[in-house]
């Protein structure tokens, strides 16, 4: 349920193979941890910018290019591996 996915406090996907990631995931507003190691991911969105993060691990994923909210994510805190 939707009430459930308000309480995620941590994600984890490392290796899934993913692609992509859903603009929806801005709707995780607890979320503090986000895993995305050894996928396919080459674009995050933006909703990202928005969530509460302490840490955001994007280490072995074909990123073409880190949008500049990576930099404010850096700056309030949050430890992010490129």
């Amino acid at each position: 349920s939707v009430g459930n996915l308000d309480r995620l406090f941590e994600l984890n996907v490392r290796g899934n193979r993913i692609s992509g990631l859903p603009e929806s995931l801005r709707r995780l507003h607890k979320l503090a941890y986000l895993d995305l190691r050894a996928n396919g991911i080459t674009s995050l969105p933006d909703g990202i910018a928005d969530l509460p993060l302490e840490k955001l691990d994007l280490r072995w994923n074909p990123i073409e290019r880190f949008p500049v909210w990576i930099d404010q994510l850096e700056a309030r805190g949050c430890v992010v591996y490129r």
